[in-house]
């Protein structure tokens, strides 16, 4: 599995392309921004991609979605709680943050995730874990060997809780779960780099604290 981390749009969320490099079978997440240059990677590598990932549907995660949607045929991918996002740039915090609408493309969703639910993608199975805080919708991508986290947890922190549908309780608890995964990850995050597991349990504040909550 090979994974491409591209920092895209106006707030630098990661937009991940990850892809199988026999079959050459992709997948992206988050496309924040961008479009053209996320879609540039993917032609250089003649990838097919089968799957569009939102962990959640803020602007920043989502904003290229429907582009990319259109020139790949790929499906998106998104909990149910996040859905409205994809369609409404109030829900999604884009006309809060510019104050206008203009700019915003919505997609429909294919999917509607759910908490325990599996998906194949570029040959791998993916768990959806829904990690609320951030949002109400939030959902990491598990291989039980990568992590896909979003915004739910980054290497030294996590996402902030003051919008919304965020929820600090809700957060603690989402981060507590991923700290009790078994075994080692490498956590590719909705910004800043990726980071072993095991790295974030030891050194991350946010993480180390919902733990001792628990």
């Amino acid at each position: 599995m090979k994974i491409i981390q591209l920092c895209v749009g106006m707030v630098e969320a990661n937009c991940l392309i990850g892809y199988d490099e026999k079959s050459l079978e992709g997948f992206v997440v988050d496309p924040g921004g961008e479009p053209e240059r996320i879609l540039r990677e993917i032609e250089e590598r003649k990838l097919t991609i089968t799957h569009i990932l939102c962990t959640h549907g803020h602007f920043d995660h989502i904003m290229a979605a429907a582009r990319v949607c259109e020139a790949t045929g790929a499906k998106v991918c998104v909990h149910t709680y996040d859905a409205p996002k994809l369609t409404s740039a109030e829900e999604n915090l884009y006309s809060r943050f510019t104050g206008t609408d203009e700019g915003f493309t919505p997609v429909q969703p294919d999917i509607l995730l759910q908490d325990g639910d599996e998906l194949t993608a570029a040959g791998v199975t993916w768990e959806v874990l829904h990690t609320p805080g951030h949002t109400a919708g939030c959902v990491c991508f598990d291989s039980g060997e990568i992590l896909l986290s979003g915004d739910t947890v980054f290497a030294n922190s996590c996402g902030r809780v003051d919008f919304p549908d965020g929820d600090r309780n809700e957060m603690m608890r989402s981060l507590q779960m991923i700290a009790e995964l078994d075994g080692e990850r490498m956590v590719y995050s909705g910004h800043g780099e990726a980071a072993l597991l095991s790295d974030i349990r030891r050194y991350n504040p946010f993480v180390r604290q919902a733990v001792a909550l628990g």
